[in-house]
């Protein structure tokens, strides 16, 4: 019996490190055979294809909405590229919000739904053996890893909030299911935010001490 070969299809896809795992996993469809049609949220569109595309990825949450517009319009005039924008935080369906964003370079430090929130990284589709990255320079390079530590860092703070608040409710309330469940799952979170944020900081000082070696 011959196999019917799936021409279209979506997924629906979380990352633990979404700035880093969504580069990584739509080089791995265009391995397959599969080409990236769109991002929506969580949703990852793909359609068969027999060339083989290669993607690179770019923290630019921080950058402020003209820079990026900017920035995109640049990448946009090689005709060799195809831009989209993923969100940070996955699942989140973005009409009409606002988000206080204290890492930004926003002169109100906001991001909003005409401007950067849930479009915090830049996705860049080029047809080339080759892999690419979009920074070459260790100063930008470092720029971007501050960009990433501070974002995350956010991130941590928030659960770690919610993580004392479910303490503070199993001290008080004793321990039952729903509070354990959600203990452990704020650890686990803390856990793998904490080390991305270890990592990226780690990255900004080598970039940042390269880029003061070669000056």
């Amino acid at each position: 019996m011959k196999l019917v070969e799936v021409q279209k299809m979506f997924r629906i896809k979380f990352f633990l490190d979404p700035i880093n795992g969504i580069e990584k996993y739509l080089n791995r469809m265009s391995e397959s055979g599969y080409r990236l049609k769109s991002i929506n949220s969580c949703i990852y569109n793909f359609e068969k294809c027999a060339d083989r595309f290669n993607y690179t990825s770019q923290f630019i949450g921080a950058n402020a909405s003209k820079e990026n517009e900017d920035y995109i319009a640049m990448l946009g005039e090689n005709e060799e590229y195809k831009i989209y924008r993923a969100p940070i935080n996955q699942g989140n369906f973005n009409y009409g919000k606002m988000r206080f964003r204290p890492y930004t370079r926003e002169k109100y430090k906001t991001s909003t739904y005409w401007g950067n929130f849930n479009k915090e990284i830049l996705v860049v589709e080029y047809k080339d053996d080759k892999p690419m990255k979009l920074l070459t320079d260790n100063g930008d390079i470092a720029k971007e890893y501050k960009d990433i530590r501070n974002a995350y860092l956010q991130g941590l703070v928030g659960v770690l909030f919610l993580l004392l608040y479910s303490l503070y409710k199993i001290y008080f309330d004793g321990i039952t299911l729903p509070y354990a469940i959600l203990f452990a799952i704020l650890m686990i979170l803390t856990i793998v935010l904490s080390i991305v944020v270890f990592k990226a900081h780690k990255n900004f000082r080598k970039y940042l001490d390269d880029s003061m070696i070669i000056e």
